[in-house]
């Protein structure tokens, strides 16, 4: 008699897939998707949290393990690909000025980013949307035409540079 709650499958003899399989089962869906090795592992970790934390308040599932968390994995890439993080290395070099420029060499990477992070979530939303569109490379007109904003272009530009000067202070400083 065998009494490995193991199958030859990697399931459990329920029919369940047992907790390494699964998590090895999401973390490869997680790359599948196009995360790096670093943001997958992360992002099943989440899932994982998420889960502990709302079986550990009581939650119960009807169906299998295995599709609620695929479902909280598809839900928390969505989330991710709603409200991509703003990496400092990614901002075209051509867009910072060269006061600010000098500024970019002064504090370390993290507080800087922790700084430009705070500070977007204090713009009011549409200065927040001027500023991410204009960082991810969109020109002013583009952005101006953005179906959200619809400013003139100059009005774009006075609004960012407003935006960039308040940050430049804030960098300033800090360092």
């Amino acid at each position: 008699m065998n009494h490995n709650p193991f199958t030859q499958t990697g399931r459990l003899a329920s029919g369940e897939f047992a907790p390494e399989d699964l998590y090895a089962l999401l973390y490869c869906l997680a790359l599948r998707s196009g995360l790096s090795e670093a943001d997958a592992l992360d992002v099943v970790q989440t899932v994982y949290l998420q889960y502990y934390i709302w079986k550990s308040k009581g939650g119960t599932i009807n169906s299998s393990i295995a599709g609620y968390l695929t479902k909280m994995l598809r839900n928390e890439l969505t989330n991710r690909a709603r409200s991509p993080r703003l990496n400092i290395s990614d901002f075209p070099a051509d867009m910072v000025a060269a006061p600010e420029r000098e500024l970019l060499q002064g504090p370390p990477a993290e507080k800087l980013f922790a700084i430009t992070r705070s500070f977007l979530f204090g713009l009011n939303r549409l200065d927040r949307r001027i500023v991410i569109l204009r960082f991810r490379g969109n020109s002013f007109r583009q952005i101006s035409r953005h179906r959200r904003i619809e400013f003139s272009d100059k009005t774009v530009k006075r609004r960012f540079d407003e935006a960039i000067g308040r940050l430049a202070l804030l960098v300033k400083q800090a360092h």
